[in-house]
């Protein structure tokens, strides 16, 4: 049996180097995430529920004015003085 083979792999120094690993950061985050958003369950339900709240404004304001400029002219809004005469 031949058991010299090609030899082992070669280690790849810039995916195992600890220094410029960006993991360190990454976990310091996570841990800080978790530790504030995610440990207790009311302090979770509450940043769900805020989280939808800020995201259905947003969302609604963004609709609202894409739909205002797709039907500039077209609104009530706009041809409203050609029809009401103000007293």
């Amino acid at each position: 049996m031949d058991t010299t083979g090609p030899g082992p792999i070669p280690r790849l120094s810039f995916l195992t180097d600890d220094s410029a690993s960006p993991l360190p950061a990454i976990m310091s985050l996570s841990t800080s995430v978790y530790n504030v958003f995610f440990k207790r369950n009311s302090v979770f339900a509450s940043t769900v529920f805020a989280g939808a709240f800020f995201f259905g404004v947003g969302f609604d304001s963004l609709v609202q004015s894409t739909y205002d400029k797709w039907n500039a002219g077209k609104q009530w809004k706009d041809i409203r003085h050609k029809y009401v005469e103000e007293e």
